[in-house]
C-alpha cells in the first residue's frame, strides 16, 4: 500500500496493546464527563514539528490533510507544525538539545545523518520503518541518504536527483549526435571541448558544466570516485579510503574537465544571474542538471523547450558501469526525547505517503521520493518529472555523511580547488585531503544510540 498510510500487523498490535492497557487504567479511574457535560475529555498528546522548508500553504496542508489522516491511525495525538528558517536552524537545534527542548520531529538535509546520529538530535527508526508494508516503494537511494552506522535515522521527504541535460541543436552544430548524448565521463569531457565556443577572448557558450569552486569540486569528487568503484571511507567512518589510485584518478578527471571548460582567459560564470546560465543556453551540457533546470527553461526560455535533451547520469568509461550523479535528499528525524517515538515516526510515514509527498513536492518544486509517484496525475502531467523519477532517482550517488561532514568538505574542497587552478598537484591535493579527513574521523564524536 503506497498511496495511503497503513499500520503493519505488529504496529497494530502495539497500538492495540497500548489501548488495552489504557482501557484497564481507565476502568480504575474516576469517570470523565462526556463532551458537553461538566469536565473535559483528555486532550491529545501534542507532537511538534520543525521544518525549514515549510511555507504557510504547506503548514495549512499539514493541518487540514496530513495530520487528520495521521490521527485516523494514531488517535490521541496531534501535530503542531512550525517553520524555522534555514539560517540559524542548526544553531536552534543545538540550543534545544542543551535545553532538553527538541521538537518531536525535525527536518534534516543531505549529509546530515552523521550529525543527527552523534549530536543527540535523532534516534534510529529501524524498528518502526522495517515493519512498513510500503518501505520498498521509497527509492533505495532516498532511504540510504538517511543511514549511517548500519542504522536508519530518518524518513525521506524530498529529493533533487540530477540528469545529464544538453541542448540538441548545439550538439548537432558541433557534429555530435543529439540522439546519443554523452554516457561516460570521457565522452562528456570530449563533448565539452567540442562544444566550447570562445571568440576573441569572449565566452559565447561553455562546453559543459564543470566544477569551479571548492564545493563543486568536492561534491563531484564523491560522485566520480563512486563511478570508478572507490569509496570515501568505510561504512562506520573510521578509515579514509580515497588516498589511492582511484582517488587520484577521480580528481585528475575533474581537474582536466575544469581546465577544459575554464582555460586561461575564460572567466567563470557568476553565481548570481538574472536567468540561470544553462536554461539561458550559455552552457551546452550539464552533467548534474537538477529538476530546477528544466523548470527554469519553462520559466525563462520556453521557446527552447523542444531543444532540451535528457540523458542518463554519467558512468565512468573505466569504472564499474554504474550510472551515478549528485542528488539532494532531505528527511525527517525523530528526537530521542520525543513524547512518543513511534507516533512521531508514524506521522513522518503519513507525511511521506504518495498522496501527501506528491502534494508537498508540488508546493516546493521537489521530486517525490517514491516509485508510486509515477502513477499520479501530477507526475504524468509534468513535462519532466516522470523522466527524473525514471532516469535519475534510481541513480543517485551514495550520500557521504560522517559527523563534521560540512567542515571536512570545505577543508578538503579548498585543496581540490587549488589543484584545479594548477597551484598544487592532484596527488598533493588528494593526500592532503585524506590527512584532514582521517583526523576528522579519528576525532568524531560517538554515535548516540
Amino acid at each position: 500500500m503506497s498511496g495511503k498510510f497503513a499500520l503493519s500487523r505488529r504496529q497494530f498490535l502495539r497500538t492495540a496493546s497500548l489501548a488495552t492497557v489504557g482501557a484497564a487504567l481507565a476502568a480504575c479511574a474516576v469517570p470523565t464527563a462526556a463532551p458537553g457535560e461538566e469536565g473535559e475529555m483528555a486532550a491529545p498528546t501534542e507532537l511538534t514539528l520543525w521544518m525549514f522548508s515549510l511555507t504557510p500553504e504547506v503548514i495549512d496542508y499539514i493541518n487540514t490533510e496530513v495530520t487528520p489522516d495521521f490521527k485516523e491511525v494514531m488517535p490521541g495525538f496531534d501535530m503542531i507544525a512550525e517553520h524555522v528558517p534555514y539560517d540559524g536552524y542548526r544553531q536552534k537545534l543545538s540550543t534545544s538539545i542543551v535545553g532538553d527542548a527538541l521538537p518531536d520531529v525535525h527536518e534534516a538535509g543531505t549529509q546530515a545523518a552523521g550529525r543527527v546520529a552523534t549530536s543527540g538530535e535523532g534516534t534510529p527508526l529501524d524498528d518502526y520503518i522495517n515493519e512498513w508494508d510500503d518501505l520498498d516503494d521509497y527509492f533505495p537511494a532516498n532511504i540510504k541518504g538517511t543511514q549511517i552506522a548500519g542504522r536508519t535515522w530518518g524518513v525521506p521527504t524530498y529529493s533533487h536527483p540530477s540528469l545529464t541535460l544538453y541542448w540538441k541543436s548545439q550538439l548537432e552544430a558541433a557534429g555530435l549526435d543529439p540522439e546519443n548524448p554523452p554516457a561516460t565521463d570521457v565522452e562528456y569531457l570530449e563533448a565539452a571541448a567540442a562544444l566550447q565556443t570562445v571568440e576573441e577572448g569572449r565566452t559565447i557558450v561553455l562546453g559543459g558544466w564543470a566544477p569551479n569552486n571548492w564545493r563543486s569540486f568536492f561534491q563531484e569528487f564523491e560522485v566520480q570516485l563512486q563511478r570508478l568503484g572507490g569509496e570515501m571511507a568505510d561504512q562506520d567512518y573510521t578509515e579514509v579510503r580515497f588516498n589511492n589510485e582511484l582517488g587520484v584518478a577521480a580528481l585528475a578527471y575533474l581537474v582536466e574537465l575544469s581546465q577544459t571548460v575554464y582555460p586561461e582567459g575564460v572567466a567563470r560564470l557568476p553565481d548570481e544571474a538574472p536567468v540561470p546560465h544553462f536554461p539561458a543556453g550559455n552552457v551546452a551540457m550539464h552533467m548534474r542538471g537538477h529538476g530546477s533546470q528544466p523548470r527554469d527553461v519553462l520559466r525563462y526560455n520556453p521557446d527552447a523547450w523542444d531543444d532540451l535533451g535528457f540523458g542518463f547520469p554519467l558512468m565512468a568509461q573505466e569504472g564499474t558501469g554504474r550510472k551515478n550523479s549528485i542528488s539532494w535528499r532531505n528527511f525527517l528525524s525523530v528526537a530521542p526525547t520525543s513524547s512518543d517515538v513511534g507516533a512521531s515516526t508514524e506521522w513522518a510515514h503519513v507525511f511521506s505517503s504518495t498522496e501527501h509527498n506528491v502534494k508537498y513536492s508540488e508546493f516546493g518544486g521537489y521530486t517525490p521520493v517514491r516509485r508510486s509517484a509515477l502513477d499520479t496525475d501530477f507526475v504524468k502531467n509534468s513535462p519532466y518529472l516522470g523522466t527524473y523519477l525514471e532516469m535519475g532517482s534510481p541513480n543517485g550517488y551514495d550520500v557521504i555523511n560522517p559527523p563534521g561532514y560540512f567542515e571536512l568538505r570545505q577543508s578538503g574542497g579548498n585543496l581540490f580547488e587549488q589543484a584545479g587552478l594548477g597551484n598544487i598537484s592532484v596527488e598533493e591535493a588528494v593526500a592532503g585531503c585524506a590527512e584532514i579527513w582521517q583526523e576528522g574521523l579519528d576525532n568524531a564524536p560517538p554515535y548516540k544510540i
